[in-house]
């Protein structure tokens, strides 16, 4: 699958797109630079093609944050900068 997490730098709201043959659950985390999990979300359900996700950051503090989102056994990791 193709992912494209956007914006970024990011100030309130992040989107991932997804672009898949793939129906199921989807898992976005969100992990501090010291690896604590700030957001664990899991999507039941995601359609074939494009699907979109959007997560809300505007109570995380400025700084570098990991990405990660997980379909099937696809794992995408992402550098994620966090501006006021």
């Amino acid at each position: 699958p193709e992912f494209i997490i956007s914006p970024n730098p990011v100030s309130s709201e992040l989107e991932i797109k997804t672009l898949a043959n793939y129906e199921g659950p989807v898992i976005i985390q969100l992990f501090n630079m010291i690896g604590h999990e700030l957001i664990n979300r899991r999507i039941e359900r995601s359609g074939y093609g494009e699907n979109t996700f959007k997560i809300n950051l505007i109570n995380c503090e400025s700084g570098i944050y990991v990405c990660r989102v997980t379909m099937g056994d696809k794992i995408v990791l992402r550098k994620i900068v966090k501006t006021m």
